[in-house]
């Protein structure tokens, strides 16, 4: 009785079951097929192109779609289900292909028109960063340099030059985005230089002028990635080198800014012993000039703005009076008033001008080039503080009173 069972429930299943294999004509194997040759069927041969897109994500369907049709139970469902996948699956691709075309025609009349492609902009972009990378942008910047040194190169090539730039401004090591920040603003005033006042207010889509936008873009990337790289992994020096560049460029912002006081505020609390002299004053220098000259688009920056800010100015200030004594000549060249009269107090001002005194800074035939600098020095000091000529000791007195009466020697 079991056996008669299971046979009549057989038979009555194998009634049910369409005759899939009858509907179906064989479609013959072509001759790679019939070799076992994986690539495809001759059609298309690359995996790239719309075709063979469809081909093989039609491969990976019916793959797919193969493990179910084993359960006997299943079949009819589940190849019923796979003919509406597989006709929603090719109007889908169908679409895409349609995508992709329109897309690609795109690309290359903007390619035409004088912009990169999709391609060549991911070659850019994507670039090995590595020696050789670095070797490829170090070049760059020799070739750039080499063309502004002859004054009259053609905006195009300029162009093509500094768009390399920014797309790899975060391949470049810090100094060279330093010596690429300085050159791109070269060029940007180098290319306005070449029209008239008249002519930049009447064309201001002119090409030097598009140039000179991209150089400027360029030279923010540059400055971004620097801060962004210098805040985290910079030395005292480094730091200071940024700051400097940044203030000469200007290209700062008060989030670089920032982000470079707090790094050394960290370094002063780990790493006092890297705060010479030099760095010290390097640093003031940058401070002082980015206050008074302000940063990109002339924004107006600060280095008392802000609570670790306000910290930096007061470690930054112990660490300079306790170096003060090897201050020499050249390191009070490299000061700016705007910082000092800023952030110094009379105290502290008088400290500063008696070590002045002692070197005679300005006065002597050895330090004459600093004499302009000790000069804004003392007048910013006496703007800030009124009766300070007063409170100073003759010795000082007296240099301060020299430094007003000598005039600077042209040559």
């Amino acid at each position: 009785i079991a056996q008669r069972g299971s046979g009549s429930a057989s038979a009555r299943l194998k009634d049910r079951e369409p005759n899939v294999a009858a509907d179906v004509e064989p479609v013959p194997l072509t001759e790679r097929q019939q070799r076992g040759d994986s690539r495809g069927d001759g059609i298309n041969d690359n995996p790239r192109s719309a075709d063979g897109q469809l081909q093989l994500l039609g491969e990976a369907h019916v793959s797919a779609e193969a493990p179910a049709a084993a359960s006997p139970l299943s079949r009819e469902p589940r190849e019923v289900s796979g003919v509406k996948h597989s006709a929603r699956f090719l109007i889908g691709g169908a679409v895409r292909a349609v995508g992709a075309a329109a897309a690609a025609a795109s690309s290359e009349a903007w390619r035409q028109r004088g912009g990169h492609s999709s391609r060549e902009t991911r070659a850019i972009c994507e670039a090995p960063a590595g020696s050789q990378a670095v070797a490829s942008i170090v070049n760059r910047l020799v070739e750039l340099k080499r063309e502004l040194d002859t004054g009259c190169a053609d905006p195009a090539r300029l162009r093509d030059l500094v768009s390399v730039l920014q797309a790899r401004s975060y391949q470049l090591r810090p100094h060279d985005a330093m010596r690429g920040m300085a050159l791109a603003m070269e060029g940007a005033k180098q290319l306005e230089g070449r029209l008239t006042e008249e002519q930049r207010g009447l064309d201001p889509t002119a090409a030097e002028m598009r140039v000179a936008t991209a150089f400027r873009d360029a030279a923010q990337a540059m400055a971004s990635s620097l801060a962004a790289w210098v805040g985290l992994h910079g030395n005292a020096v480094l730091v200071a080198d940024m700051l400097a560049a940044m203030s000469a460029t200007k290209t700062g912002r008060q989030d670089y800014l920032d982000a470079g006081l707090a790094r050394l505020l960290e370094l002063l609390c780990t790493k006092p012993q890297d705060f010479t002299p030099a760095v010290l004053a390097r640093v003031v220098g940058a401070i002082g000039k980015m206050q008074t000259e302000g940063g990109t688009d002339g924004l107006i920056l600060s280095a008392g703005a802000g609570k670790i800010n306000r910290r930096f100015v007061v470690a930054f200030k112990a660490r300079l009076f306790d170096k003060l004594p090897e201050f020499l000549e050249d390191d009070f060249g490299s000061l700016h008033e705007a910082f000092i009269a800023s952030f110094l107090s009379e105290e502290e001002i008088l400290r500063l001008l008696h070590r002045a005194a002692e070197l005679e800074v300005g006065l002597l035939p050895c330090c004459a080039d600093h004499l302009g600098v000790m000069q804004r020095i003392r007048d910013a000091c006496l703007v800030q503080h009124p009766s300070l000529i007063g409170t100073l000791p003759s010795f000082t007195r007296s240099y301060c009173e020299r430094l007003a009466c000598t005039h600077p020697v042209d040559g």
